[in-house]
């Protein structure tokens, strides 16, 4: 699940509730916010790594068989450089081109043009890091301002 931490609990729940309830069999999620553990910079960054390659969340994604993007009405997730990470690393991993996204919650960003290098981190060694990391990536950033623009437009029930 990929999600900005901002978001409102209830809604969040409500958004990834729905869309699990939709399968036949409940699905295993990776949800970075109950699965690491909270705390200052260091204790997040220990769990993180030195490395995009082996976060947690990435390595959830290798595992995973779709990814579930949650947006929100507080905070356009992908004005946060981890999730587009996440989206990056999804491309990377056939998600995009194989129908494995689904998306979920208000539209309230579908205005926005910001692109990917614009996202921002709490962690400013962890926006480098991440911004290297991307340079070495087979997908162009406006490819991934394009996933981005579907996604932030993307018309849910």
């Amino acid at each position: 699940v990929t999600h900005s931490w901002r978001e409102p609990w209830e809604p969040f729940a409500k958004a990834v509730i729905e869309e699990g309830g939709r399968k036949l069999e409940e699905p295993n999620l990776f949800i970075c916010s109950l699965a690491l553990k909270q705390g200052d910079a260091a204790t997040v960054k220990a769990q993180v790594g030195a490395s995009v390659d082996t976060a947690p969340f990435l390595r959830a994604l290798r595992q995973a068989k779709q990814l579930l993007v949650v947006r929100n009405a507080i905070e356009d997730i992908y004005t946060r450089m981890w999730c587009v990470a996440e989206l990056v690393f999804a491309s990377d991993l056939g998600f995009v081109e194989q129908g494995r996204l689904i998306v979920t919650g208000p539209d309230g960003f579908k205005g926005s043009t910001t692109g990917c290098k614009d996202a921002r981190c709490s962690n400013p060694e962890d926006r480098k890091m991440i911004v290297d990391w991307m340079e070495d990536r087979e997908i162009s950033d406006s490819d991934i301002d394009q996933v981005i623009q579907k996604i932030r437009r993307f018309r849910t029930l």
